[in-house]
């Protein structure tokens, strides 16, 4: 059995933390598993956890330079996108023969930019973009899930995903998800609701704190997603809002 990364003990800290027995699964040659079974005798869980590491570019070019920079996107990430499908198939692999257990990733942001890595994985997965609406103190962006792709969308066998930042932690609900209800109804959910620590779509729509594009229109046409937008909230002022994160850094030689 391999040896657990820092990351993979961060997930399982987290769950040890709230009560829940974890259970490394045991390693099959020449197939992919999950690596935890997690319970609590009550809920039963599997997960698979990913991460993002450093920046290796950056740290590179600093090295070789001394100085770096780099400009990336706050939305959807490619490469995360990967890391979920490679994740979707880890899960669905594991305990196959019990289809009722639920089935979770946990995404451990380690990177030196931890709250890029945070925004881009749950936009990854809810295909979220913001839309700027007008307000009394002038405009202010208002999330709009799955008015891109979303990874929830076309993995319903993903129940949902846990985002940690050590030490805080947030569980990111699958609308799509098949075993929706019995998440509901779990510890896991219940602790972090308590808390104010779920993004659940569906009731931040009914609570007036983002937009829901539920439609069959291709993703790809973003202006017939926007008409759509538009048109079911009445608000014609509402425009994209796609921000990305400079970052630059140089070495300053120390002076004694």
């Amino acid at each position: 059995m391999s040896k657990e990364t820092p990351e993979e003990l961060e997930a399982r800290g987290f769950f040890e933390f709230l009560g829940y027995v974890v259970t490394r699964v045991p390693e099959t040659s020449g197939s992919q598993r999950a690596d935890y079974a997690i319970a609590n005798g009550v809920d039963q869980f599997i997960a698979e956890v990913k991460s993002r590491g450093r920046d290796e570019d950056f740290e590179r070019s600093m090295e070789r330079f001394g100085h770096a920079e780099s400009q990336r996107a706050a939305g959807r990430s490619n490469p995360i996108s990967r890391q979920i499908s490679v994740a979707g198939r880890q899960l669905a692999a594991t305990a196959a023969e019990d289809p009722s257990l639920l089935r979770i990733i946990v995404f451990v942001a380690a990177g030196d930019d931890p709250e890029l890595q945070v925004d881009q994985f749950q936009a990854t997965l809810y295909g979220t973009v913001d839309l700027l609406r007008e307000d009394v103190g002038g405009a202010v962006a208002v999330p709009c899930f799955y008015f891109t792709f979303s990874d929830f969308c076309r993995l319903p066998g993903i129940d949902a995903a846990v985002v940690l930042v050590p030490p805080t932690a947030r569980l990111c609900v699958n609308s799509f998800g098949v075993r929706r209800d019995r998440l509901g109804e779990s510890n896991l959910y219940k602790a972090l609701s308590a808390v104010g620590a779920v993004t659940d779509p569906e009731a931040q729509e009914r609570m007036g704190q983002a937009f829901l594009a539920d439609t069959d229109i291709d993703r790809r046409d973003e202006a017939a997603m926007l008409g759509y937008v538009r048109s079911k909230y009445g608000l014609p002022e509402l425009l994209p809002f796609k921000p990305t994160k400079y970052r630059a850094a140089v070495n300053v030689p120390r002076q004694t």
